[in-house]
């Protein structure tokens, strides 16, 4: 949908009253996917959010329904590192490269252009480089989805790399360890001292 069209949608289904900046916020982040932006909406309006939010404020909104959507597309690839390289293009955001985004989910490259080549036939990630989501949404259902600690230590790519601080809304990286950039587990460095 064009900007416009969701600027009119915007108004008439949550916030009569909302400005420009916020039309295009909403524009922006569902990229005019009209799913997204319905279930969008009834997010915003449920949780009162103020209708002066930022693209950046509202993308870390994930209605329910989009993140059920994404994680059962996410489910039905049937490339092996698909959910890893997911992982961890969420956690490094848009503009990564390929190559950082297959070391820090534990993957060789050539298992991650075949990852990067599934998740984009899904829709989930746009084709090539630098990776990036084809919604904001999408980068946010996956990100609030993502428990390295449940997963089992069968499951290929990032699991302990990555430590969660508050549940579902924030992440901190455990520190780097020498020059290589190896990650330690649980937040610990490689030298067995805490974050």
């Amino acid at each position: 949908m064009a900007l416009d069209s969701v600027a009119v949608l915007v108004r008439e289904q949550a916030f009569p009253k909302a400005g420009e900046t916020f039309c295009r916020a909403c524009w922006q982040v569902t990229a005019g996917n009209p799913f997204f932006l319905h279930e969008l909406l009834l997010e915003l309006r449920e949780d009162r959010v103020d209708p002066d939010a930022s693209p950046e404020e509202l993308s870390r909104i994930t209605p329910p329904s989009v993140l059920r959507s994404v994680l059962v597309r996410l489910g039905r690839i049937h490339a092996p590192y698909a959910t890893p390289l997911a992982n961890a293009t969420a956690i490094l955001g848009d503009g990564a490269t390929l190559r950082y985004a297959a070391a820090l989910a534990e993957i060789d490259p050539e298992a991650a252009v075949d990852a990067l080549d599934a998740l984009a036939a899904a829709e989930l990630l746009a084709p090539g480089e630098p990776l990036r989501f084809v919604h904001p949404l999408v980068r946010g259902a996956v990100y609030a989805d993502f428990r390295p600690a449940a997963a089992p230590a069968s499951t290929p790519g990032p699991r302990s790399c990555w430590t969660r601080t508050t549940p579902r809304r924030s992440w901190r990286a455990a520190p780097a360890a020498g020059a290589a950039g190896r990650f330690g587990s649980d937040g610990d460095d490689a030298e067995g001292g805490g974050a």
